[in-house]
Formats: C-alpha cells, sequence, structure tokens
C-alpha cells in the first residue's frame, strides 16, 4: 500500500484543478449523507424499507483548501455565482487516484457551507461544502 500524495490525485471543480489543499487528513472528503434503506423491527420479522426521499446518488464533497491560496479565491467567486441565480450553473466535480485508480464524478452540485475567513500564524485552513444530487464512483479497492 502506497502513502496518499495530493500530487498523484486530480480534484477538478467545473473543469478546474484544484490544488491548494491544506496539510489535513480529511482535505478531500466524499461523504455519502443519504441512507440507501432503513431495517425495522417489528412483530417477528425484521422488514427492509427503501428510502424514497433521496435519490441515493448524492454525494456530499467537503474540501479544505490554505486560505491565501488562489482556489479558495475561486471558489468564492463560485459562491457569488451561485447568489446569482440568473447566471448561475450547477457545479460539477472529477476526481481520480491515479496510483489507485480510484474515480469519482458527480453533477448538479451547490455550495452549502461558505468558509470562513480566519487569521492566525500558521496556515489558515477554509473548508467548503458542496452537495451534489447525482455521483458515480468507481473504486478500484487498491
Amino acid at each position: 500500500m502506497t502513502a496518499y500524495d495530493h500530487n498523484f490525485s486530480v480534484l477538478n471543480i467545473d473543469g478546474r484543478r484544484l490544488t491548494g489543499f491544506s496539510d489535513a487528513s480529511d482535505s478531500i472528503a466524499f461523504n455519502y449523507p443519504n441512507a440507501e434503506g432503513v431495517l425495522t423491527l417489528g412483530g417477528q420479522q425484521g422488514q427492509y424499507i427503501f428510502n424514497a426521499s433521496a435519490n441515493g446518488k448524492g454525494v456530499q464533497l467537503v474540501i479544505k483548501l490554505l486560505q491565501g491560496h488562489e482556489d479558495n479565491k475561486y471558489m468564492l467567486e463560485r459562491l457569488k455565482s451561485q447568489r446569482n441565480l440568473r447566471n448561475h450553473t450547477p457545479i460539477t466535480c472529477y476526481y481520480e487516484n491515479v496510483v489507485s485508480g480510484d474515480k469519482i464524478t458527480a453533477t448538479d452540485g451547490w455550495l452549502v457551507t461558505r468558509a470562513g475567513y480566519v487569521r492566525g500564524t500558521a496556515h489558515n485552513e477554509t473548508t467548503w461544502t458542496i452537495d451534489f444530487v447525482n455521483e458515480d464512483s468507481d473504486y478500484t479497492g487498491k
């Protein structure tokens, strides 16, 4: 097993490759917030209930960027675009780990958490959260 390195992965937001990640163990995180279903116990047996309230294909991307990096400015510009719905197009995402071959694509994304403004004596990280309606992943298991 090889150690993860951002230099061997690609994260594109709307075709722009982001590179200004903070030095955190979770600077790129894809989370799956929607339950696929629920196991309900009652009477004599359990019953599986499919959750139809979500399409089951959504994903949440949380990225941590250095505050002074140009990628953080780019994300702020995307937020400004989102606030002006007439000129906004939903966000698209492409991620690939070129060592393992893992790939994730996501479409119809919306910024749901804006990064804060922080100052201090170390590198300041900012956290952006994007919720995507559709996700397709291909994990190699490497």
